[in-house]
């Protein structure tokens, strides 16, 4: 049985849905509140009234040379870590990730209680305000039923290029965005995109050899299958089964889809296919 949802007609629409959906995913209570967080400590210091509240009267509301350079070796931890983003908001996710992080390394150097007092704000904002779920139009199979794999067997002269991720996975929610945005380019009535739970579907992931533990460097796993017989993965392992870094993007990715496009045929006309779930 599936469940559709309507996608976006046209090129220019699809390029417009793109956008507003990547305008909301920012427009959300999660990243006000992390933006508040991620200048709690420079507020605290370069505002009188807070500065006075927080630290007592008479303390110097300004920023130390110390705590300078610990701002400075967050830039070079920024640009040193984000140089593998796969897209814009997974850089964003980064700096709020690695500014909180120096944010509570500068509470600490000023006093122990203030660090607590933040660590404890920070994992508030996280339980009640955790960050938001890829939400936007795909052309994507979601694969629900017991037999998950039949679907891809059965349908003879039809590529399925899978991902198979896990919601747990921080790197999977990040990709989200580039596979849904791939498979409104290059689907075609015999080039289908699906995705594939491993944490629901443990069995499989072990069929295909994929590590689906919580500090594997597997996931997600993107397989290209013809006919029901796998063709290509990325990433790929060495003679040890050992996963070889692999550093995932929308161009590593397009380029896969975009050969075997050429080789099925490819349409006049564009057009955003629905969201389907297979079950």
């Amino acid at each position: 049985m599936a469940q559709a949802e309507k996608g976006c007609i046209g090129k220019r629409s699809r390029l417009k849905c793109k956008a507003l959906v990547e305008v909301k995913r920012i427009c959300t209570m999660h990243h006000l509140m992390n933006a508040l967080l991620c200048a709690a400590f420079y507020v605290s210091k370069v505002v009188p009234s807070i500065c006075h509240f927080v630290y007592g009267i008479g303390t110097k509301c300004k920023i130390s040379e110390h705590e300078y350079q610990i701002l400075l070796f967050l830039a070079f931890v920024i640009y040193t870590k984000n140089r593998k983003a796969t897209s814009w908001y997974h850089y964003l996710s980064n700096v709020i990730l690695y500014t909180k992080l120096a944010n509570f390394a500068l509470f600490y150097w000023t006093g122990p209680i203030y660090a607590i007092a933040y660590a404890t704000v920070v994992i508030v904002v996280c339980c009640v305000f955790p960050e938001p779920v890829f939400n936007g139009p795909e052309a994507v199979l979601y694969f629900r039923g017991s037999n998950p794999m039949q679907e891809i067997s059965q349908q003879k002269g039809t590529v399925w290029l899978i991902e198979f991720y896990a919601n747990w996975s921080s790197t999977c929610k990040h990709f989200a965005p580039i596979f849904a945005d791939l498979s409104l380019k290059y689907a075609l009535p015999n080039l289908k995109f699906g995705k594939l739970d491993v944490g629901r579907y443990p069995q499989e992931a072990q069929s295909f050899r994929i590590d689906n533990k919580l500090v594997t460097k597997a996931l997600p796993t993107v397989i290209l299958f013809r006919d029901g017989k796998e063709v290509k993965r990325l990433p790929v392992a060495d003679s040890y089964g050992r996963v070889l870094p692999y550093h995932f993007t929308e161009l590593t990715i397009s380029q896969m889809a975009f050969e075997v496009q050429q080789k099925l045929g490819y349409p006049g006309k564009r057009k955003c296919l629905a969201v389907s779930v297979v079950t």
